[in-house]
């Protein structure tokens, strides 16, 4: 009987802890048009754990609960970073402002005489 007792409480161990999971999500567009931005980074910032926007700007990381600094950022743009306490399921859209403009770049070249 106890064994049967055990089995029973630890079957229900491993849907306690994925209940402490949640999920952030949204959409990662350009702050003057509000075009979508496709291959954008968001990831917490200090960690390896990250994602990339899909084809339509989407983007899904699920945490454990806790407090995190979510970062989005994409080549020519600011990076935006969010202070988020993580307790339910969040939706979080984010937009980008552009970044430093480069200048022009002139490519010359000479003919060499071989």
């Amino acid at each position: 009987m106890k064994k049967i007792l055990i089995l029973s409480l630890l079957s229900f161990f491993p849907l306690v802890i994925l209940a402490q999971r949640y999920t952030i999500s949204g959409y990662i567009s350009d702050a003057e048009n509000n075009e979508k931005l496709i291959g954008a980074s968001v990831y917490v910032q200090g960690t390896t754990i990250g994602t990339i926007s899909n084809v339509y700007g989407f983007y899904s990381l699920t945490l454990p609960k806790g407090k995190y600094k979510i970062a989005a950022s994409f080549v020519g743009y600011k990076t935006e970073i969010n202070d988020i306490d993580l307790n339910s399921n969040l939706s979080l859209n984010i937009k980008l402002s552009s970044g430093n403009e480069l200048a022009e770049v002139d490519v010359v070249a000479d003919k060499i005489d071989a």
